[in-house]
């Protein structure tokens, strides 16, 4: 097991990227969510990119903590996504059908 460490980097104005180092699963996935969490309810954030690159294994709970983060984001009105996910990280994300949703920006709602 891999500790998770989380970094954040200001990308420009409003941008922020958040690196995650290590593995993302049921031992830790709590602190991911508290990460994310502070940063989306901070108030001075218009976009947060979630760096995978670093992130050698994620399970469900891992996912999970993801997915939320972007409902969350998008409550907020925030952009979400995740970027660089590893070839075994794409893989899983992929399998379990959320890598299209954590990896392209949110539509606009079309109303009628």
């Amino acid at each position: 097991m891999t500790d998770l460490v989380t970094t954040q980097h200001a990308v420009n104005d409003g941008v922020l990227r958040l690196a995650i180092t290590g593995e993302v699963d049921l031992a830790n996935a709590d602190r991911l969510t508290e990460a994310i969490t502070k940063l989306i309810t901070a108030g001075h954030v218009a976009e947060l990119i979630i760096d995978l690159d670093q992130v050698t294994f994620i399970d469900s709970s891992g996912i999970n903590t993801l997915i939320r983060g972007r409902k969350l984001a998008e409550a907020f009105g925030i952009a979400y996504l995740i970027t660089n996910p590893r070839t075994t990280v794409r893989q899983v994300l992929d399998i379990t059908g959320v890598l299209r949703l954590l990896t392209e920006p949110p539509q606009p709602s079309r109303l009628p």
